[in-house]
């Protein structure tokens, strides 16, 4: 089984800024959410853990694993990361917009092959978790081993796909909350 749980929501990202790989705060109700999570996930014991080495990550997992008897300690993955926002980091989503005709910022936004300037598209990230997955992920679920990811919500939209054997596309639509478990069932299919 494999469980991803996206960072909790950031002051930054409430506001609609692109956050990418930056920093900001928790917005206030995180605390709670992620203690709703811990409670979920309490009666399971996770054979592999690993985090998205950005603090938002690391924070949640803390919260996350904090009381869980079968605690087996984490990995931090770089590949894990957040999208990069490239030129756009820390801008709000209203100013990209100002810069960009409605169809260019539909593409974007929808086009897994679309990337914000000098950023990543859901292909950029597909590629960086790709060999990351099969090395690490893909034999312990061919194995029935539980495995927990925290990291953030285009990289789960982007391991959904992977763990499902799905096309990009079929995931640019989700809608992927904060601090909310995903939990996958079954095997990886191979690509």
């Amino acid at each position: 089984m494999l469980v991803m749980i996206a960072a909790g929501l950031t002051e930054a990202e409430r506001d609609k800024v692109f956050l990418g790989r930056g920093d900001s705060p928790f917005v206030p109700e995180v605390m709670s959410e992620i203690k709703d999570a811990a409670e979920t996930l309490a009666p399971y014991r996770f054979d592999r853990v690993y985090s998205s080495d950005l603090y938002r990550a690391q924070e949640t997992l803390r919260g996350v694993l904090k009381g869980n008897p079968y605690n087996p300690g984490w990995e931090l993955v770089e590949e894990l990361r957040e999208r990069s926002a490239g030129s756009y980091e820390g801008m709000k989503y209203t100013d990209i917009r100002k810069g960009m005709s409605p169809k260019q910022y539909k593409a974007w936004e929808r086009d897994p092959f679309e990337a914000p300037l000098h950023g990543e598209s859901l292909m950029d990230i597909y590629e960086r978790l790709a060999p990351w997955f099969q090395d690490q992920v893909a034999p312990r679920l061919k194995k029935n081993e539980n495995l927990l990811v925290i990291s953030h919500p285009d990289t789960i939209k982007v391991l959904i796909a992977m763990a499902r054997g799905d096309d990009l596309t079929d995931v640019t639509s989700i809608q992927i909350e904060h601090t909310l478990p995903y939990f996958y069932h079954g095997t990886t299919r191979s690509r």
